[in-house]
Order: C-alpha cells, then structure tokens, then sequence
C-alpha cells in the first residue's frame, strides 16, 4: 500500500489511476519521475507495458534506463522469452526486494504470458508494485465487451491482452495501476466497478511555448 501524505489516506492496493497529457507534452519523463519517487518510498517491482510496436517498446525501456540511475535494474522482454522461469530465479528474486526491478513489455500476448511466468516464479506478490501501462486505451480494455453484452460471458471470452493484464494484476496483488494516454475517453467511460475505470487522474500542465501539437496541423485557419 502506498504511503500518504499528511492528512491523506494511503491509495488501496490495486487503485486504477490515471496520467493524462497531451501528444508529446512529457507524459514519459512525468512516469520516470513517478517511478524514481516510488522507488524512494520503498516500491521495488515496476512493470511498464507498451505498445505492441517493438521499436517502440526498445525506445521506452531505454529512455528509463538511461535517465534512472542508481536505482533497481532494468530488463524487457527479450531478456526473459527464452526460459522466464531461469530468468525469474536468476535475475528478479535475488533484487526484487532489495535493489527493485524494472519489468518492460510490450503489449503482445506471448510476451505478456511469459512475463506472468516471471512474476509467479519470482514470487512478487506481497512486494510493492507499481505498473504503468502506456497507450492504456490501445489494447488493454476489453474489446469483446460488444460482442459479450449480445451473446453473453459465458460464450464470449475476453479478450486475450485485458485477460492478461487481469492475470498480471492478480499475481501482483500489491500494486497500483497507473495508466497513461492522451485520449481518455474510452476510459473514463468505462462502468464504475470496471478494474481499467481510473479512480484518480493526474492532468500534465500545458506544454510550453515551443509545443506542436494538433492545433499547429489541423486547426481551422492553421497555415
């Protein structure tokens, strides 16, 4: 459970919340900076999920093993597909609780499957996690709910990333689930009991004065 600040209660293990910015306005370096204030106040397992873009995902991780320094270890998800189980009992148990690690994965269901094979293995469950899910409106929701609500639940699975992010999230039951995006909108519309409904949001302030955005190429009158 995370640590409040005086006169707050501390966030319930499992919160959903939300980071929200604009295209290219720093919502990254804020999440580095979140994860380096979590890493001081004793969270020691992070996992950062991303797009299922491999390039993409090769970017994230190094942009916060580059700019964390000194703090718990960096690993994506080449690192563990070969053998997780070796992996978990050679790389995450011996820091987890002590250094901290850094889990980062994209968005693909194998990769996924073997990175919950880690955290069974490893046995993180009572350790202080914090998970970050970026793009958490591609991919992460539920995309069969249309089709559950017709037919129903017990002829239409959901479907595989939201099952298995689900799965993630139970193994690692002391965790708060911070996602990040710049379109919102299918989140917030989430049900209210729904696990990726975001029970606080986090808004970044405006980019500054060098900032281009939308407005700069689609703006009516835009030159």
């Amino acid at each position: 459970m995370s640590q409040p600040y005086k006169g707050q209660d501390p966030i319930p293990n499992g919160t959903t919340g939300l980071i929200y910015g604009r295209v290219q306005s720093g919502k990254t370096n804020t999440t580095i900076a979140t994860l380096a204030l979590a890493h001081e106040n004793n969270f020691r397992c992070f996992i950062i999920l991303t797009s299922d873009n491999t390039w993409l995902g090769k970017q994230t991780a190094n942009r916060f093993n580059n700019l964390v320094q000194g703090g718990p270890v960096f690993f994506d998800w080449e690192a563990w597909k070969k053998d997780p189980d070796s992996f978990a009992e050679t790389k995450v148990a011996p820091y987890i609780k002590d250094t901290g690690v850094v889990l980062v994965s994209t968005k693909n269901g194998h990769h996924l499957d073997n990175l919950l094979k880690v955290l069974k293995t490893a046995k993180v469950r009572g350790v202080p996690t914090l998970i970050f899910d970026d793009e958490a409106d591609n991919a992460s929701l539920n995309t069969n709910e249309s089709k559950q609500s017709k037919k129903g639940k017990d002829d239409v699975d959901d479907s595989k990333i939201f099952e298995t992010i689900g799965k993630i999230r139970q193994e690692v039951a002391n965790h708060i689930y911070i996602q990040i995006t710049a379109t919102p909108q299918s989140l917030l519309l989430q049900s209210l009991p729904h696990p990726c409904k975001p029970k606080f949001c986090a808004a970044l302030p405006e980019p500054g004065d060098s900032y281009m955005g939308g407005e700069l190429f689609f703006a009516e009158k835009s030159k």
